[in-house]
């Protein structure tokens, strides 16, 4: 199986640019305690207005509060990577940093400093001054129109307090609409107020009834304040004639009765349905530069806040609440939509609480606008039917989402993607890092290639083509769930699986069932956890795509089953693994031993698999030898190396076989120690049953295992830095000799590395920790030097070529490699300011 490096997209940190890097002087601030947290990284805006400034920034590990100042002065604190500083003056620059603290009381460095600009002051318009009452019973729609079309350019909307009833309003350009702590802006539940509009509605362009406020093709709008939008969507509607019919959440209407909706309808009857889609709360359409900030949204008639063909959408701040018997109120749905920020909100919904979209089927994709670059961060999720969902109307084609340090409680699924055949459009780099969830009624990850709630799947003809959808790549990465009814359900279609997925340190508690899986394939696992129950739960659903089995897991990579140093002996208890990874039709077992006994009475167990029909085993004999074993049906392969490990030292011992080749090899050290070429039965299970690491006979020590569902190369079969592993100090220079400044410790704890330089010495720092990295080559080498991903390069990487190559830390930190031909001598690097920074000496 080839070795996949995943694109740079994965280890950026998206999100909304420094408005200014100016050297704006400003007296230098005091230096802090000593501490082990690190500075705040990453301060920037989200949202900025004449009064406030929405500051975000990256998690501190280990930090429980952070202080913000202003211009030199603490302004606050805050339990969440995100503050709002307010109270300021309009068109006014200000200086902002962020402090970390502990509950050691330990506090971090100052991050690196911001400036901001608020915007400037312009005219204010106030809607009491053209006759709106704020009564809630007086139709205020032809007050607060009139202020809206008289607002000027760059100027304020004042809705003061009251409860202002009107029918949908239309935005203009340039202006912002401020509502006041105590005002609330009421749909009016008067059906004939409410005109169509040419639209877009779950993914299909037709007639929908104008939103409670609407902006199409504007630009530069602002809605923000402290007071409430209540789409009014419980309350009976009402006819001008003065007859009553069911609320907008009434069953009747919740898909218009002709769809989708393309006529124009004189005289509707009411009591039959809606002639037109349901109004949303907040639409845009070809619009851009839109923020919606502080409000609360309530009772949506449909969803909430809807921007469709929109560019640079802001969501922040904002409290949207619905009913969970309120049919199809999601809270924000970004349609087709491009550069959209979802940060710092808070949903309770009664569907998806987000749900990225952008069009349905054949039309979705001729209009071919995806909806890309979206940061969703700091938002706390309260029921709904998912947290994050992605679907199923998705045809357009959906990227580049991240989904970062969020909160689900309560939700239905947590993280939700869903499509259909005969949908098309391709989902891909999407990443979910940082998130929290508890209380999930069903799954916890939910993956459906075969959706069948909106629209009739195509029939299955096998061949891809349009309208065939792809999931792919896919990050998952630290999140923590507590209290699930199922694990993960991943269900890909028979000719386009779900491909390219990571999980890394995943860990799920409480689950009820663990994870089932159809068509999924090149799965990267580390340090996923799933507690009380099996990893993996096949064979539980029956599905149009036939049953799940554990063939579903194809050119995949597990690891992390353990940290640190696993013990081998008498009474020594194994690790349970994760049954149907391993089958014998191809498949790989990489392991790091160590086994410092000249004799022993027993067998060193490593790896033992058993299935329903065959097993395999992986030991060091009683003379130190490494012994690998397939059996599947009546067919039986052997391999043994003839050379004793029980030296002392650490070994990486890898076995790899493939059925169709009919090849398997037994590595040391990356070299081959044992060859077999004799038929192999595919596709028999030989972990099902039963599959541990380690146990009882004689003691040793093992760690850093790898399984692969294919079988590897013979450079991937080489020596690769081991998780965890201490015994790593004792990795010698080999044709590099450190002189000083230096520290060629070597031990730095590393996840993946790339074959470019699996097995070369390096340097994990200077020896004073900032100066730059001094050593001799006694001939020309290749350096190659890892540099955090994402960073701005330093100038000492001039001359240095980007190898497309990585190495990533066990926190999951990626760092790039660039490499350079150095002469024989004193080569000095740096020095460079990325703390994680290594540098490798090749041949």
């Amino acid at each position: 199986m080839a070795t996949r490096v995943h694109p740079s997209w994965v280890w950026l940190a998206l999100g909304a640019g420094v408005l200014f890097n100016t050297g704006y002087a400003m007296q230098a601030p005091r230096a802090e305690a000593a501490s082990h947290l690190a500075a705040p990284q990453h301060l920037k805006t989200y949202a900025v207005t004449s009064n406030l400034v929405d500051l975000i920034w990256d998690a501190v590990a280990s930090a429980t509060v952070y202080d913000v100042y202003e211009n030199g002065r603490k302004i606050g604190e805050a339990t969440q990577s995100n503050f709002t500083a307010s109270g300021l003056l309009p068109g006014h620059h200000y200086v902002f940093q962020v402090v970390a603290r502990d509950t050691a009381g330990g506090t971090s460095a100052r991050s690196a400093p911001l400036v901001v600009a608020t915007k400037p002051a312009g005219p204010v318009v106030n809607v009491k001054s053209y006759g709106a009452v704020g009564d809630g019973q007086t139709d205020d729609t032809a007050a607060l129109q009139a202020a809206i079309d008289d607002c000027p350019a760059g100027g304020t909307v004042d809705v003061p307090a009251g409860t202002y009833v009107t029918a949908p309003l239309h935005m203009k350009s340039h202006i912002t609409l401020y509502l006041e702590k105590g005002a609330t802006l009421l749909g009016t539940s008067d059906i004939t107020k409410y005109q169509p509009i040419w639209s877009r509605w779950e993914g299909t362009e037709m007639y929908s009834y104008e939103s409670l406020i609407t902006g199409q093709n504007v630009t530069d709008v602002t809605i923000c304040g402290e007071g409430v939008i209540d789409g009014n969507g419980e309350t009976p509607l009402h006819d001008d004639a003065g007859h009553t019919y069911g609320s907008w959440w009434d069953s009747r209407y919740k898909e218009p009765l002709q769809n989708p909706a393309t006529q124009l309808v004189s005289n509707p009857d009411y009591t039959q349905g809606l002639p037109y889609a349901r109004p949303r709360t907040i639409q845009f359409i070809h619009s851009s530069d839109i923020l919606i900030q502080g409000v609360t949204i309530q009772n949506s008639p449909a969803w909430t806040i809807h921007p469709v063909y929109c560019q640079n959408v802001t969501v922040a701040d904002v409290t949207v609440h619905n009913p969970p018997t309120s049919d199809n109120t999601d809270g924000v749905d970004p349609d087709s939509c491009q550069h959209v920020s979802i940060i710092n909100d808070t949903f309770d919904v009664g569907d998806d609480d987000i749900a990225i979209k952008s069009g349905k089927d054949a039309q979705g994709r001729q209009i071919g606008i995806p909806t890309t670059d979206v940061v969703i961060r700091n938002d706390l999720m309260r029921n709904g039917h998912g947290g994050v969902t992605i679907g199923s109307e998705m045809s357009g084609g959906v990227s580049d989402v991240v989904v970062r340090d969020c909160v689900f409680n309560g939700t239905q699924e947590g993280i939700r993607l869903k499509t259909l055949r005969g949908r098309g459009g391709v989902v891909q780099n999407i990443v979910y890092e940082d998130i929290t969830m508890q209380n999930i009624q069903d799954a916890a990850v939910h993956i459906d290639e075969a959706y069948t709630s909106n629209g009739v799947p195509e029939q299955y003809t096998g061949q891809v083509d349009a309208g065939t959808p792809v999931f792919r790549n896919l990050v998952f990465s630290n999140i923590t769930v507590n209290g699930v009814k199922q694990a993960m359900f991943m269900r890909g279609l028979d000719e386009m699986p779900i491909q390219d997925l990571v999980f890394h340190n995943v860990t799920i508690n409480g689950a009820q069932q663990g994870i089932t899986a159809t068509n999924v394939t090149q799965i990267q696992a580390d340090h996923l956890s799933i507690n009380g129950v099996p990893w993996f739960y096949p064979n539980s659903v029956k599905t149009d795509l036939g049953q799940a089995t554990y063939s579903a897991w194809t050119n995949s990579e597990f690891r992390g089953f353990w940290d640190g140093v696993l013990q081998t002996g008498s009474g020594a208890t194994p690790v349970l693994l994760p049954p149907g990874l391993l089958r014998s039709t191809a498949g790989t077992v990489a392991i790091w031993v160590r086994d410092a006994q000249s004799t022993a009475t027993a067998s060193q167990p490593l790896v033992s698999a058993a299935g329903s029909q065959g097993e395999m085993s992986m030991i060091l004999t009683t003379s130190g030898q490494p012994q690998w074993t397939l059996q599947a049906g009546d067919q039986s392969i052997t391999l043994t190396g003839t050379q004793s490990l029980a030296d002392g030292r650490w070994h990486r011992v890898v076995a790899t076989w493939d059925a169709t080749s009919g090849r398997a090899f037994l590595y040391v050290d990356g070299k081959v120690v044992a060859t077999a070429q004799q038929a192999l039965p595919a596709g028999e299970d030989i972990s099902g049953a039963s599959f541990l690491a380690g146990g009882s006979g004689a003691t040793g020590e093992m760690a850093g295992l790898e399984l692969y569902t294919g079988a590897i190369s013979a450079a991937q079969a080489g020596v690769h830095v081991p998780i965890a592993l201490p015994a790593l100090a004792s990795v010698q220079w080999a044709g590099a000799y450190p002189q000083n400044p230096v520290d060629a410790r070597g031990d730095d704890q590393l996840l993946y590395v790339s074959p470019l330089v699996a097995g070369d010495p390096y340097l994990t720092q200077p020896r004073n920790g900032t100066g730059p990295w001094v050593f001799g080559l006694p001939q020309v080498s290749t350096v190659y030097v890892a540099y955090p991903a994402g960073e701005p390069l330093p100038r000492a990487l001039n001359g240095f070529t980007d190898t497309g190559q990585y190495v990533t830390d066990t926190a999951g930190h990626r760092l790039e490699l660039y490499s350079k031909a150095e002469p024989a001598g004193v080569v000095r690097i740096g020095p460079l300011p990325g703390a994680s920074s290594l540098v490798f000496v090749g041949p």
